[in-house]
């Protein structure tokens, strides 16, 4: 709708609010009121609108910012609430009018017809109202800002972030660190560069982080002797093998008997075959003992001895007890074990035999 003068015809000078309401007849002249003239903007025609009509029927519809209404007031607002809106200014057009103030959301996207991308979903009024609301326009105090940049930088949620940056580092530096000092440098330089190795660094770190409770080694007075062979050995083989290590054995001052048990026992609680053997060594008291001072360095002593004078036989020495609580906690008798699995048998080979080493 355009408005016309009553007097000239011409478009009026509408350079105040009281001019708009002058024209259409919100707070009109009686004079002015019945010449108000109304022309439609399509075809052009022409309605006079008497001033009863305009006061009673016609609103005014006044837009401008929200920045620009700051000390205008009228008789009802219109708030047009956007994605962009902050809270001061929705307080700000909230309270222009003098007896009622409308809010129309926006929970729409508007593209433009130039656009090459689908809208954003739609939201609902109280969630536009509500993001309007947590958005403010105004520039924060010196002391605000120093509050919030501390906040920044000594809150929980950063000092927990950069915590997990550096033990990241940290990991994956001491993984670069030990993994050429352990493996050969073209299977460390393979290990370094896969994808995985950031989450190898994780685990060995989180490990090392959790440590171990260390209990004393309890001395049980005796020792189980556990001898490996190969698995095609015979029984007859295995038990004059057998006699050769518990001939060893009986010849350290030490030991005062021994027992062996070769491959599966009449109740099945060991599956193992003929290249398997537990010798159960009955030692004297420690008092007596010459060749060693303690039980670790009389077990190498027994592992260095057998193994140099018994052909084909690997030993590992414990003590009846603690060989079955390893065995059944772990799957292994011995204290350390250090299982490799790969998918060529020559390369897995040559890794057991340079840990051996």
């Amino acid at each position: 709708m355009v408005l016309t003068n009553p007097v000239s015809g011409d478009a009026p000078d509408l350079t105040s609010f009281d001019d708009v309401l002058a024209a259409i007849g919100g707070d009109l002249p009686a004079a002015a009121g019945p010449r108000t003239t109304a022309q439609h903007l399509d075809h052009g025609g022409t309605v006079r609108l008497p001033a009863d009509y305009v006061a009673e029927a016609v609103e005014l519809a006044y837009a401008v910012t929200a920045h620009r209404t700051q000390g205008m007031t009228v008789d009802t607002a219109h708030a047009l609430v956007t994605e962009e809106s902050t809270r001061e200014s929705l307080y700000v057009s909230s309270t222009r009018g003098r007896l009622r103030n409308r809010w129309y959301v926006a929970t729409e996207e508007l593209l433009s017809v130039s656009s090459d991308r689908q809208p954003d979903p739609a939201v609902g009024p109280t969630e536009m109202l509500t993001s309007v609301l947590q958005r403010t326009g105004a520039e924060l105090s010196a002391t605000a800002t120093i509050r919030d940049t501390q906040l920044q930088a000594t809150g929980l949620p950063v000092l927990v972030a950069r915590y997990h940056h550096a033990w990241d580092l940290a990991a994956r530096a001491e993984l670069g660190t030990v993994t050429p000092l352990a493996l050969p440098t073209p299977l460390a330089r393979r290990v370094l560069d896969d994808p995985a190795s950031g989450h190898l660094a994780h685990v060995l770190a989180d490990t090392a982080a959790r440590g171990a409770d260390f209990v004393p080694r309890i001395f049980e007075g005796d020792a189980m002797v556990t001898i490996r062979r190969a698995p095609s050995i015979s029984l007859t083989e295995a038990r004059q093998l057998d006699l050769e290590t518990e001939r060893v054995l009986l010849g350290f001052p030490e030991v005062g008997s021994v027992l062996g048990m070769t491959g599966r026992a009449e109740v099945a609680i060991d599956p193992v075959g003929s290249d398997n053997t537990d010798i159960l060594v009955r030692l004297r008291p420690m008092k007596e003992w010459t060749t060693a001072h303690d039980f670790d360095a009389l077990s190498e002593a027994f592992k260095a001895r057998i193994e140099s004078q018994v052909p084909g036989t690997y030993v590992s020495v414990s003590q009846p007890i603690e060989d079955k609580t390893n065995e059944m906690i772990s799957g292994s008798r011995a204290d350390v074990s250090i299982k490799v699995t790969g998918t060529d048998l020559d390369d897995s080979i040559k890794y057991n035999t340079q840990m051996e080493r």
